[in-house]
């Protein structure tokens, strides 16, 4: 009962203006359990799809992210460094804290879909902006 009662705040807690910006992106919550081998942490896998041409703003996660792109092509850039582009089958890595200062499909036709893996402390907030549903 707490965890249910911690996900719907933090639910209510991740809307932000950054998401005016990129109401057309779905965020779906896979599957959400505690690491009995890290005391205190849990992992979370979030399916993201972005519309074509969709961009989402600046945004921080309090724990590691590994980023999977299951379909489609996406712009990203992390910390200010260099514009990458990924393909399907391609991965990154995002530390905590870091700004993911862009996330942009850059097709004008096809959807992008990413699998967002996170690893963080028990009652992290796992982003500032964005919504993530509960399948």
């Amino acid at each position: 009962m707490r965890v249910m009662i911690f996900f719907l705040v933090f639910l209510s807690g991740l809307a932000s203006a950054q998401e005016s910006l990129s109401g057309s992106v779905q965020r779906d919550m896979l599957i959400s359990e505690y690491l009995p081998n890290i005391p205190g942490h849990k992992l979370t896998a979030v399916e993201v799809e972005l519309p074509p041409m969709v961009q989402i703003g600046s945004h921080r996660h309090e724990g590691f992210v590994f980023v999977y792109v299951l379909e489609g092509r996406v712009r990203s850039q992390l910390d200010n460094q260099e514009v990458v582009e990924y393909k399907e089958g391609d991965s990154w890595i995002e530390q905590p804290g870091s700004t993911h200062s862009l996330t942009h499909n850059p097709s004008k036709t096809s959807q992008a879909r990413l699998l967002a893996v996170f690893i963080a402390n028990e009652g992290a907030r796992l982003t500032t902006s964005g919504v993530i549903e509960e399948k």
